[in-house]
């Protein structure tokens, strides 16, 4: 290492001084530090910086990417055929108490395939409380009749039969 006034002037020492031990008082205020290691990190971080690979970011790069790269494929549902749920349908009977996955009492009111609706079958209900979404008529097309907010339109797989008295007594 070498020490140097802002003029040039080389201040001498072995390492082990102080600078007031080499001349320099308290009115001394800017000292030049060289580094003379040449295999010192000072005197080589133009040479390291060269020697950094550069990546370069794609447009699609980021944690999304990655995410959606390391994402298990899911098994893709069939779409629905006429067919749909054709024989869960053929289970119900209109005028039939029902309870819905979410568990509200119902009355089926009709069965069959809606033309606006995806393919398949589907059964109207009348719920009893009116936490429904139409009073019988889905996208223009009246499938029954009932009081508003009363009416949903679902698929057979998702409602549950009542089929004895004592499972009516209690809806």
């Amino acid at each position: 290492m070498a020490l140097s006034l802002p003029d040039g002037t080389a201040i001498e020492g072995d390492g082990a001084q102080t600078l007031g031990m080499c001349g320099l008082g308290l009115g001394a205020t800017v000292v030049h530090v060289t580094d003379t290691n040449e295999d010192s990190i000072s005197n080589n971080l133009l040479n390291a910086a060269e020697e950094v690979p550069k990546v370069e970011g794609k447009s699609d790069a980021g944690f999304a990417a990655f995410r959606k790269a390391s994402a298990k494929p899911r098994a893709a549902k069939p779409a629905p055929t006429d067919d749909t749920e054709r024989v869960e349908a053929e289970a119900f009977e209109v005028g039939q108490r029902v309870t819905t996955a979410k568990g509200a009492s119902a009355t089926v009111r009709f069965i069959g395939q809606v033309e606006p609706l995806p393919k398949g079958w589907w059964v109207g209900i009348e719920l009893d409380e009116p936490t429904g979404k139409n009073d019988g008529e889905v996208k223009g097309v009246r499938l029954f009749t009932c009081g508003e907010n009363r009416g949903a339109v679902s698929r057979p797989s998702t409602l549950t039969a009542v089929n004895t008295e004592e499972d009516a007594d209690e809806l």
